[in-house]
């Protein structure tokens, strides 16, 4: 439990107080006559501390022998309907007082005994008044969330005339009464009914409230008058409670304990409410300071802040009611992005930069969920930048200062999986990860072990991203969604691990993990063939149209594989300005595009265009589009990166396969 700083308690030493008992208050201090230490040696002791609130407890202690005097209290006499004509300021107490054509009131005293009554309608009416001293742009507690709310709530209780009158040819409809429920009402239910009907006169009693106080001092003393129903099996708690709560409004006693109240809430539903009004000092609290019984050195003030929150709103639509087509049918602004993330691993310079590339997209295209980097702690990577050479931990710093990527160091070593392994220990694997990629490749399992994430999505680095994906995060809950090797198809149906959408579990990372170690999968077999082995009849499939195409797609003839069909038509450019959202390259023979072309290769390798039978060129959109993609992974690379591109290898490339470019 958090504990007040301004609590005399904290400044004991723990290893004096512990063990004893407390002792007795019995010396009552001379200044401000409030009984507050065991001793009058301990009052010397404390002496200096106690004079902060001395005076304070000693207006307290005037105040209570003022209410107990028998003296007549003409502050206690409230006034009635007031004519419209005269608006009420309520700038503060004493505008409002004077406004309001209360009786003047001369002294600190009595100001402070009428303000102790007045703070409960009063510090209501003044929020929901049109009137109101909180405002948008003044003093900036309404937000704009706030300022939406509130001119609702206003326009339903400054009603315009109705005509009314004392006739039964005058009788009008009055609207609903507006419904304020007092949860852990204690002060607030002892009020006599005068004092709550200050609130509706703000109003010009157009307006009309039904306050229901609910907690269980809410009727202490009170049976006689307002008893309580009968409990029974339909109402075991024997008493009343409506529903139907809006923006809620927290009244507390001091900054502190507001401040506590605000960490708590935020805490608990963090991303699903908005704040109406920003915690602050009410306007209209009570001016007369209370003493806890308990505790005679601790003092707060009723009523002393006030901040407002309201749920998240959820778009409701009867049956047979459907959306305009122009609509979006999900509100991105109500989601908490925190529980979904993008993941990437790297275990070279030339992954780091790929990773880092893909970041500056999704931060580029606006997209709204964590991003996570795995790395090898064994490249002696770090955060540290040693010289203006070291680009490695350039890129680590660029990647979480410009793009929020946490960085996520793994242990990687050879390690075989033990049955009786703690979780909380680092799971390593093979020795050789940053020397071979498909090794490498099985490091994008350790996103299965983030599990503070409701989803996370893998992606490989090789790519380019056209659009952020983070509408797949709010797909039907399935262990694993992945698109299809579709140009494998139709001979074999695999999934590709380029775009991975999983929920973590600890469970399955054990599983991944176990099944990643070199004894226990045969040779040449990486993150694509297990995970098509664990999810390849269960995996939610994506639709690779919509998503993923590869770049050796532009250098095909036919693409009855990629359309699915042969009636559907081939267009380059509608296919990365409007259809998939990334493009991975895979063009085997040719290398990645972080390493040069073979001059020999190119020529043969690249996109052909087509020709009239004239012999004239008639489309080249599909070499244009390519070549694009190439030259702005190159760009992107030297701005972003600081890297040029590799020297191109050796041709031919002796024992190559199309593996290695998949």
């Amino acid at each position: 439990m958090p504990t007040s700083p301004s609590d005399p308690e904290t400044r004991k030493e723990p290893s004096k107080a512990a063990g004893r008992p407390a002792a007795l208050v019995q010396f009552e201090c001379p200044d401000c006559g409030i009984p507050s230490y065991c001793s009058e040696e301990h009052w010397a002791d404390d002496y200096e501390s106690h004079m902060e609130i001395c005076d304070t407890l000693r207006q307290i202690n005037e105040d209570e022998h003022d209410l107990r005097s028998g003296r007549f209290f003409p502050e206690f006499e409230y006034p009635g309907p007031q004519m419209e004509e005269f608006l009420v300021n309520m700038s503060n107490w004493d505008t409002y007082l004077y406004s309001r054509e209360y009786r003047a009131i001369d002294d600190e005293r009595s100001l402070r005994q009428v303000t102790r009554m007045l703070t409960y309608p009063l510090t209501i009416g003044s929020i929901l008044s049109e009137l109101s001293p909180y405002t948008l742009s003044k003093d900036k507690r309404i937000t704009y969330e706030g300022l939406r709310s509130l001119s609702a709530l206003r326009y339903h209780l400054h009603q315009p005339k109705r005509g009314e009158d004392n006739t039964v040819s005058g009788l009008k409809v009055a609207p609903p009464p507006m419904r304020i429920f007092v949860i852990g009402a204690r002060a607030e239910s002892s009020l006599p009914r005068d004092v709550w009907e200050q609130l509706p006169l703000l109003f010009n009693q157009r307006a009309s409230f039904h306050v229901i106080l609910i907690g269980p001092e809410s009727m202490a003393n009170r049976d006689a008058e307002f008893p309580l129903p009968e409990r029974s099996p339909s109402n075991p708690f024997g008493a009343i409670v409506e529903g139907g709560l809006g923006p809620h409004l927290k009244i507390r006693y001091t900054e502190w304990d507001m401040e506590r109240d605000r960490k708590w809430v935020e805490d608990r539903v963090k991303g699903e409410m908005d704040i109406l009004m920003t915690p602050g000092e009410n306007k209209f609290r009570s001016l007369r300071w209370d003493l806890n019984d308990l505790d005679p050195t601790d003092v707060s003030c009723g009523n002393w802040g006030v901040w407002a929150f309201r749920g998240k709103r959820s778009p409701i639509h009867f049956l047979p009611h459907s959306p305009p087509a122009h609509a979006p049918s999900l509100n991105y602004k109500h989601i908490n992005w925190h529980r979904y993330a993008y993941s990437l691993y790297a275990t070279d310079t030339a992954h780091l930069c790929n990773a880092v590339m893909v970041f500056e997209a999704l931060s580029r295209y606006g997209s709204k969920a964590d991003r996570l980097l795995f790395y090898p702690e064994e490249n002696g990577w770090d955060t540290d930048i040693a010289d203006p050479n070291d680009r490695d931990s350039q890129l680590l710093v660029k990647a979480r200062e410009w793009y929020n990527v946490h960085l996520l160091p793994t242990e990687v070593g050879n390690l075989t999986y033990a049955p009786n392994q703690s979780q909380d220990e680092r799971v390593k694997l093979r020795p050789d990860a940053h020397a071979n990629r498909w090794e490498g490749g099985l490091m994008k399992f350790l996103a299965w072990g983030q599990t503070q994430y409701e989803r996370i999505l893998h992606l490989d680095g090789d790519m380019t991203l056209l659009q952020h994906l983070d509408e797949l995060f709010l797909l039907p809950k399935a262990p694993v969604a992945m698109m299809r090797a579709y140009w494998m198809m139709p001979e074999q149906q695999k999934l590709t691990s380029l775009l991975v959408l999983l929920q973590p579990s600890e469970k399955e990372y054990l599983r991944l993990i176990d099944a990643a170690q070199p004894a226990k999968r045969p040779p040449g077999h990486y993150d694509m063939e297990i995970l098509n082995r664990f999810y390849g009849d269960s995996a939610l499939v994506l639709p690779h149209r919509g998503y993923g195409v590869l770049s050796g797609e532009f250098r095909k003839s036919e693409h009855r594989t990629f359309l699915g069909n042969d009636e559907g038509s081939w267009d380059a450019q509608q296919i990365t300005q409007e259809g998939a959202k990334l493009v991975h390259f895979s063009d085997f023979p040719l290398p990645k595009p972080w390493i040069m072309w073979p001059h020999l290769l190119i020529g043969e390798i690249m996109p052909k265009c087509k020709y009239k039978e004239t012999g004239i060129v008639d489309n080249c959109k599909d070499r244009e589009v390519w070549m694009g993609l190439y030259d702005d992974f190159r760009k992107r690379r030297k701005e972003i990166c600081a890297l040029l591109s590799a020297p191109a290898p050796d041709w031919p490339v002796k024992n190559a396969t199309a593996k290695d470019d998949e």
